[in-house]
């Protein structure tokens, strides 16, 4: 479901050539890291695979940030060599979370230090060869805006009588946040995060009630 919004979201707001690249970028990253984590011997549990959405939100972005870049440097730039000069001007990732003395929140400190570091991997190398090889064979001649700089653009250019308003605007959205946050059901119960009717949790409660 999340590939298939992402899918749609680059479709209609990503305006450049093969604009579904990224999201093969993130496929393979993600098969990468889960296959990582089987073969270093860390058990998938119901905190490790929720990491996969947080997998996806960022190997979206860093193949997103390639790709746009690539095509910055061919057609702003007009660089004779655009996959070297974007390559060389990447930022490495972090690592976090093994210092918890939860065993499944460490297990999920490396699933997410595995899987950024594989994600940055992926999501350079698959778009930067698979657009080194397009450009090389028919480069990018135009490249049109998208809506998202559109719309950057036409904040950028608002005159500085918008400043007030704006910022009314923000701090009325975050107090009204505030406000109903609480009415905001939080389900911290993570048995309750699965399929109520699946054998595991029939399970479960056996366990219980026999306990």
């Amino acid at each position: 479901a999340a590939l298939v919004l992402m899918a749609i979201v680059l479709l209609v707001m990503f305006r450049v050539r093969w604009r579904l690249l990224p999201l093969l970028a993130v496929i393979i990253g993600v098969l990468w890291a889960f296959s990582i984590l089987g073969m270093i011997g860390i058990s998938l549990s119901l905190v490790t695979i929720s990491g996969l959405p947080i997998l996806i939100g960022m190997g979206i972005d860093f193949a997103i940030q390639i790709h746009n870049r690539v095509e910055e440097e061919v057609v702003l730039d007009k660089e004779a060599h655009p996959i070297s000069e974007t390559v060389a001007n990447l930022a490495p990732p972090f690592f976090a979370l093994r210092i918890s003395k939860v065993p499944m929140i460490r297990d999920f400190g490396v699933l997410l230090a595995i899987g950024i570091v594989v994600l940055v991997v992926v999501g350079i190398v698959v778009p930067a060869s698979a657009l080194g090889i397009r450009e090389y064979k028919k480069r990018t001649e135009v490249r049109p805006e998208s809506i998202v700089e559109k719309i950057v653009v036409k904040l950028g250019s608002l005159p500085t009588s918008w400043g007030l308003p704006l910022l009314i605007v923000s701090a009325l959205l975050f107090f009204g946040g505030v406000l109903v946050e609480d009415r905001a059901k939080i389900e911290s119960d993570p048995i309750k995060w699965v399929d109520q009717s699946s054998q595991v949790v029939k399970d479960i409660e056996q366990l219980e009630e026999d306990t």
